[in-house]
């Protein structure tokens, strides 16, 4: 694998209960981040923070991993962010 770009994405998914964005390929791997929280409402909007989307933290960074690792120069929040956009996710 060169690029991220070469994968197939066979789904795009916005979880707004749990307060993750995440995209799956035909590989069988996937790429996550996290979604903002609003604390005076306690609950995750449909946005993500560009400098806090947690991509590189936690349970993203598990996910997240493999690219990394397998990916030359990967820009895994800019794909994230790329595919965040088309699904209607909002970048703050």
């Amino acid at each position: 694998m060169k690029n991220l770009n070469c994968l197939e994405v066979i789904n795009v998914e916005v979880n707004i209960e749990h307060g993750f964005f995440f995209v799956e390929f035909n590989n069988s791997k996937s790429l996550q981040c996290c979604l903002k929280y609003d604390e005076n409402e306690q609950m995750f909007l449909n946005q993500i923070e560009r400098r806090d989307s947690g991509f590189d933290e936690g349970l993203c960074a598990d996910c997240n991993d493999w690219a990394l690792a397998d990916i030359d120069g990967c820009d895994v929040l800019g794909f994230l962010i790329g595919e965040a956009k088309k699904a209607g996710v909002e970048i703050v």
